[in-house]
């Protein structure tokens, strides 16, 4: 008995680990996107009219440079943001709760 109180203890620690990573690495990696884009926006508001013409094309340049946000992308072509983890967290309760379902019957 006291082995499996362990194991469940030690299976609950690494959720919870595993859980707080992948929090964190979809949390940041959002934040890193908001702020891109924030950046094109904030690029967008400068008053580049008042500009010499050389200034106005490096503002260009940089304006098509930053005018897709950059995003961390994990699992090939998915950028690792909010949308990842609420999907990881809803296939995560449809297995728990078929695999409760599933212990109940038998």
């Amino acid at each position: 008995m006291f082995q499996t109180i362990q194991f469940d203890v030690n299976v609950m620690a690494l959720l919870l680990v595993s859980n707080l990573l992948l929090w964190e690495y979809c949390y940041f990696a959002q934040q890193y996107e908001n702020e891109c884009d924030l950046l094109y926006l904030t690029l967008n508001d400068l008053p580049w009219y008042n500009w010499d013409i050389r200034n106005q094309k490096i503002l260009h340049m940089i304006l098509m440079n930053t005018q897709h946000a950059l995003a961390i992308k994990s699992i090939g072509s998915h950028s690792a943001n909010n949308q990842i983890i609420t999907m990881t967290y809803r296939e995560v309760y449809a297995f728990v709760t078929f695999f409760c379902t599933v212990t109940r019957r038998t």
